[in-house]
């Protein structure tokens, strides 16, 4: 929210985005019940809500920094007619920063964290990654989007280290969505 404004981008590019980075990625999974996700950096509920739409019973933690994005996105009309009330219908909305707060393990992790900036670069660093990495249990999927200088080639190079099977998936401008998979049994 500036000035009382709600911002947020919508329309066809936003929903490619957010199909690449979500349901897209749910392919990679067998599906059986009880599968798990956690989101990072989707406080606006809008990824939530793909989601939700593609695998009704995937049980999903929303981990934001930011608690005046989750407010704005659970109480105000034209947020919730934008993300459909999604945040209501999540297992959790976890507040703080996902480098201290992401705890558990998925089935599937999405990364959808803002641009890479001077403020931001700490997210696309190993110390996420490795993060990132525990959270997943094996066989488990991380769909990441990179954007920004340096961040798609980051991202893409830590996972392939750790012995990723890495996909590149939408592609636009400097932006990259990698899909990869956590192999059985890799610490």
């Amino acid at each position: 929210v500036l000035d009382d404004e709600l911002q947020y981008v919508e329309g066809p590019e936003c929903d490619a985005y957010h199909h690449a980075l979500g349901p897209g990625v749910l392919c990679y999974l067998t599906p059986f019940p009880g599968l798990t996700g956690a989101i990072l950096g989707g406080g606006d509920g809008i990824l939530a809500a793909h989601l939700l739409r593609a695998r009704p019973d995937v049980r999903l933690t929303v981990f934001e920094l930011d608690p005046v994005v989750v407010r704005t996105f659970q109480t105000h009309p034209e947020a919730l007619a934008v993300n459909g009330d999604a945040l209501a219908w999540v297992d959790r909305v976890v507040l703080g920063d996902a480098l201290q707060t992401l705890h558990g393990r998925y089935d599937a992790v999405f990364v959808d964290f803002p641009d890479r900036s001077l403020k931001t670069a700490y997210l696309y660093g190993d110390a996420m990654f490795a993060r990132v990495h525990g959270a997943l249990l094996p066989g488990g999927v991380v769909s990441a989007y990179a954007g920004g200088a340096r961040a798609p080639e980051a991202m893409e190079r830590y996972f392939e280290r750790l012995g990723y099977q890495v996909v590149p998936g939408f592609e636009g401008g400097s932006a990259l969505i990698v899909y990869g998979r956590r192999r059985e049994g890799r610490p």
